[in-house]
């Protein structure tokens, strides 16, 4: 009776084992989450300088592609006027802007990735009052003005907002014309 006991505790804990595995297996295999991209990149990529909008793209591409992602899954939006003309519509007082959105609501983790960006070396800048040029939007969940150095300021926001497929997370740095940011 206890041999058999033993036996069939055995045979439950080896299958259960062999479940986990398969059930890691798995999901080591399955590609990873747009959201979690997306945040990344803009981790990677957003806070570096001297990009053009073709390197930054090229750049964020590269690091979903070492993530195990294809392409670019998520809306890249990028310029810097300091070192190339751009088509899209230019938030007055900035002259650079980087900006991941992609599907769903994922402001909080966002929020915390940005948050966790900010906080490491080299810091980014201190706090500052929201310049008039920002200001909170609706479905705003984290916006602050940031002195990068004597000379330059920049807004981070990360916020959702309602596209006709639905909500998107957007997650953004702006920076401020130096004239803006005195």
């Amino acid at each position: 009776m206890r041999r058999a006991l033993w036996s069939a505790l055995h045979l439950v804990g080896a299958t259960l084992f062999l479940v986990l595995i398969a059930l890691r297996a798995a999901s080591a295999g399955a590609p990873p989450a747009t959201a979690d991209l997306a945040i990344g990149a803009f981790a990677d990529t957003c806070t570096v300088r001297g990009l053009t909008a073709e390197a930054a793209d090229g750049r964020m591409r590269d690091f979903v592609a070492a993530e195990g992602g294809v392409g670019l899954p998520f809306r890249l939006e990028f310029y810097d006027i300091t070192l190339q003309p751009t088509t899209l519509q230019v938030t007055p007082g900035t002259d650079r802007r980087c900006e991941v959105a992609f599907p769903g609501d994922h402001t909080a983790p966002a929020t915390e990735a940005l948050l966790a960006l900010m906080a490491r070396p080299p810091v980014f800048g201190t706090p500052i009052p929201l310049p008039i040029t920002h200001s909170p939007a609706p479905g705003t969940a984290f916006i602050e003005g940031r002195q990068l150095n004597p000379r330059v300021a920049a807004v981070v926001h990360v916020g959702i907002r309602d596209t006709d497929a639905g909500p998107e997370t957007f997650l953004n740095v702006e920076r401020l014309k130096p004239e803006v940011a005195q």
